[in-house]
């Protein structure tokens, strides 16, 4: 299955989310929002065969969210 976990993000942060979502096993992948040749921001989306692996993709990201 296929699930899009974060929308809108900052492409300045992408890698700061992808590696440890990467890290932990997880199949993550983006998609530019591409205006006038511009990248003005990615969304990430997430491959995954088990319910367990999206919720262990929501807890990082919350993780990554709320730290200080």
């Amino acid at each position: 299955m296929e699930r899009q976990i974060l929308s809108d993000l900052n492409p300045a942060y992408g890698e700061l989310y992808l590696a440890p979502l990467r890290a932990e096993g997880l199949k993550v992948y983006t998609k530019d929002q591409n205006l006038d040749g511009w990248i003005r921001a990615i969304d990430v989306f997430l491959i995954y065969d088990e319910e367990r692996e999206l919720a262990r993709a929501k807890e990082i990201i919350q993780g990554l969210q709320t730290a200080p």
